[in-house]
């Protein structure tokens, strides 16, 4: 049931999520108590945002969660979220970037918090996607309208898939500091530094002039910069370098290229030095068949 309703909602970003009660994992199971406290409860425990929609005991399942969701669907967003994250050991890493849209300020007086969630492809008792580990951390202080850098570890994971891993960030407060807790917002934490594309392949015709090029988009959070290098003199970057927004363009030096195939790398750097991808380049030179097109972008 649960399996059904999270393919049917796959498409709007629903996240089906289930977590182990003996013992809880962070703060999540508080949020449940919250919003279900005073009543008699027996499981399972469902809930839908931090707390907003809960559901106990054995129901019709799929018609009052499918309810619970579409109740949440219907709401707005009260912040906007930019989340990264990285595996550093056998912990991962999150920087989370906060922009506060809710119309009060966030703050330990209402219980403001940054949580961050790994959960794992994995049937470990109903569903196929079981939480690993759930680290949260309090906003000290960010008003309405500011934006807010925040980070986040866990603790070290084993006996897990790392192919298997998702990464999930969202932001809760309490209104009345009282009662259930209110999820502002959640998204998917990126890859804390990445280009893409990751492959391009440029097929060139000799009797074409003029030099190929191809944009490329780094990611990564708003403090970053990056620097480019290439391991072939016939690969340039324009620019070289850059505040992370910026979208540097690889082409190719013609008089470098030589008949056939051939390909390069061009590294991307972060300014922390910690972090860099690769974007592999192909290039074929030569007279090209008519069904070959003039650039293809993997």
């Amino acid at each position: 049931m649960i399996d059904q309703l999270a393919t049917e909602y796959a498409s709007q970003s629903v996240v089906f999520l289930e977590y182990g009660v003996n013992p809880p994992i962070s703060s999540r199971f508080s949020r449940w108590q919250a919003a279900a406290s005073g009543q008699n409860l027996t499981l399972p425990y469902a809930m839908v945002d931090s707390g907003q929609h809960t559901s106990n005991g054995y129901v019709s399942f799929y018609s009052v969660y499918k309810g619970m969701v579409e109740a949440e669907l219907s709401r707005p967003a009260q912040a906007e979220l930019k989340a990264y994250q990285q595996r550093n050991g056998s912990q991962v890493d999150f920087t989370v970037q906060l922009k506060n849209l809710s119309g009060v300020p966030l703050s330990a007086a209402n219980s403001a918090t940054i949580h961050a969630i790994v959960y794992e492809d994995a049937h470990v008792q109903l569903t196929g996607r079981f939480v690993r580990s759930a680290v949260s951390k309090s906003i000290t202080s960010l008003a309405e309208g500011a934006t807010g850098t925040f980070t986040l570890a866990t603790s070290g994971l084993s006996g897990v898939n790392w192919d298997k891993l998702h990464y999930l960030v969202f932001v809760d407060y309490r209104p009345s500091n009282t009662g259930a807790y209110d999820m502002l917002q959640a998204a998917i934490a990126q890859p804390l530094f990445l280009a893409s594309p990751d492959q391009i392949i440029f097929l060139v015709d000799p009797s074409n002039p003029g030099s190929p090029s191809q944009l490329v988009t780094i990611q990564g959070p708003a403090s970053f910069t990056w620097q480019a290098s290439a391991d072939k003199f016939w690969l340039t970057v324009t620019p070289s370098s850059g505040p992370i927004d910026t979208q540097p363009a690889i082409s190719l030096v013609m008089s470098g290229l030589q008949n056939g195939w051939q390909e390069g790398l061009v590294t991307f750097t972060s300014s922390d030095n910690l972090n860099s991808v690769q974007v592999k380049v192909e290039v074929y030179y030569g007279t090209l068949q008519k069904y070959f097109l003039p650039v293809v972008i993997h």
